[in-house]
């Protein structure tokens, strides 16, 4: 059934669309800021007192771990490279694995056991409302497969898989969006704690005024600046993405597609500055109320349990339904229609409430999937990691280097992992608009492959499950 809401047009091409600059008002407001922020920070870097910046305990501390050898540094940077490698491997598993489903059975109800020891071992509030969480997740799962399953979930996983081998040059690109994100970071860090260490010639106890006004102006900066970096990010992959979805041409696809990442940058950095910087507003935003939501529930510790565990829930649930989804999906129409962001957000909330268990038993099944991924390629490093280095470190200085090794480790693993949930949500998106306006007929053929049709064809759970659903559902 065709929807009118679907502006794509019959065999688009993505790359050639004819596009207008989007959100202008947040392009010109974001060009104005950044260059005062740099300021802020020269500014901040030549009148600040950098000997003030941490304890001296501290700082002696990390000198002297990162000073104990330059072979141990290379080795961490080693152990640091092979995370990149198992990363990439994990996207070679899911592409070759046939049974993600049965896997995800059972990957699932992981959190619920983990979430029992937890609270057995630590009863706070939080343990219990995990346990609690975790557990209506995994049976909520289970009512969305008695009638959804994994068949369209599963395909749509593989096919995010096979574009990316077919895309290598997206993971570079976005390990580098993500290098960049995180340099921002720093220089916003840094700047206030430059700024922090400025103080009044005449009262030394009090910042000047101006020094207060930079310190708000980095705030924002820095609160929003990097996650326009991780927008802009998101656009890229989720345009190159929607490119080879909506390639007319599937025989060809793998040899016009070497320069469609370079293309797509072109068109964001021209076109879209501005939707990025509104979606990172937004986000910013909306973490600022998340923030503040979490400061009263700890005001309210003392006042009883059940408001807590209510505020905790709202908060959750408006995280899981408006961030997760709706705000990453923008992004992703954006790329695919060239639209503003708020139009870009009514698209993808319509997708939300037309196809709602698709679009949640997707969310949940990448969820746990990536999730998982971090968390075994991260213990996978440190455990290698720490095992060499325990006989070649003070035990003192294991610790510190520790550290850098898992912040090391999350450069690598974070970009590659937040771009499957991106090729992920955007080949759903794709699906869903292609079956809304095609029905396979010759005037009106699917542009997904074969593999994504059948899978989109088949209802219900396979007999295996249907003769154990009573049981299970």
């Amino acid at each position: 059934m065709e929807s009118d809401s679907l502006l794509i047009p019959r065999n688009p091409n993505i790359l050639e669309k004819r596009r207008s600059p989007t959100d202008t008002a947040y392009t010109v407001f974001f060009w104005m800021v950044l260059p005062c922020w740099i300021a802020t920070g020269i500014y901040a870097y030549v009148t600040g007192d950098s000997s003030k910046l941490l304890p001296p305990d501290v700082a002696d501390e990390i000198e002297q771990a990162l000073t104990t050898s330059r072979q141990v540094l290379l080795i961490i940077v080693g152990f640091v490279l092979l995370t990149s490698l198992y990363s990439l491997l994990f996207v070679v598993v899911l592409l070759k694995f046939r049974n993600i489903s049965v896997g995800v059975l059972g990957l699932c109800w992981m959190p619920v056991a983990t979430c029992i020891v937890l609270a057995a071992l630590y009863p706070t509030v939080w343990a219990f409302y995990a346990l609690a969480a975790s557990v209506c997740s995994a049976v909520l799962t289970h009512v969305l497969i008695h009638t959804e399953w994994f068949y369209l979930t599963e395909a749509i996983v593989k096919e995010t898989c096979q574009l990316l081998s077919q895309n290598g040059k997206i993971v570079l690109y976005t390990v580098l969006f993500y290098l960049l994100g995180l340099l921002l970071v720093v220089f916003g860090a840094t700047t206030h704690m430059f700024l922090a260490t400025i103080e009044d010639e005449d009262e030394p106890e009090l910042r000047p005024a101006h020094v207060d006004f930079m310190m708000a102006l980095n705030f924002v900066a820095s609160s929003w600046i990097p996650w326009s970096v991780s927008n802009f990010a998101q656009l890229v992959i989720a345009g190159t993405f929607a490119s080879c979805y909506w390639d007319a041409d599937k025989a060809s696809m793998h040899h016009r597609s070497r320069d469609t990442v370079t293309a797509f940058i072109k068109i964001a950095a021209k076109y879209h500055i501005g939707t990025v910087t509104h979606g990172a507003w937004i986000f910013g935003v909306l973490t600022a109320i998340g923030t503040i939501v979490k400061l009263l529930v700890d005001s309210f510790r003392q006042r009883g349990r059940d408001l807590k565990l209510i505020l905790l829930t709202v908060s959750n649930l408006f995280d899981a339904v408006v961030l997760r989804f709706t705000m990453c999906s923008a992004i992703t129409m954006c790329a695919v229609h060239g639209q503003d962001y708020m139009e870009s957000a009514a698209l993808a909330a319509d997708h939300l409430a037309r196809h709602t268990k698709r679009c949640l038993l997707m969310a949940k099944m990448t969820e746990w999937i990536l999730f998982m991924g971090v968390i075994f390629i991260s213990l996978l490093t440190m455990f290698c990691t720490s095992g060499y280095l325990s006989s070649t470190v003070e035990p003192e200085d294991l610790n510190v280097l520790m550290v850098f090794i898992a912040l090391g480790s999350l450069i690598f693993v974070l970009p590659v992992f937040s771009l499957l949930a991106t090729g992920f949500n955007t080949i759903l998106l794709c699906v869903l608009e292609d079956a809304d306006q095609n029905d396979g007929s010759y005037e009106k053929p699917y542009h997904m492959r074969p593999e994504l049709r059948t899978a989109l064809e088949i209802d219900g759970p396979p007999d295996w499950y249907q003769r154990g659903g009573k049981y299970i559902c």
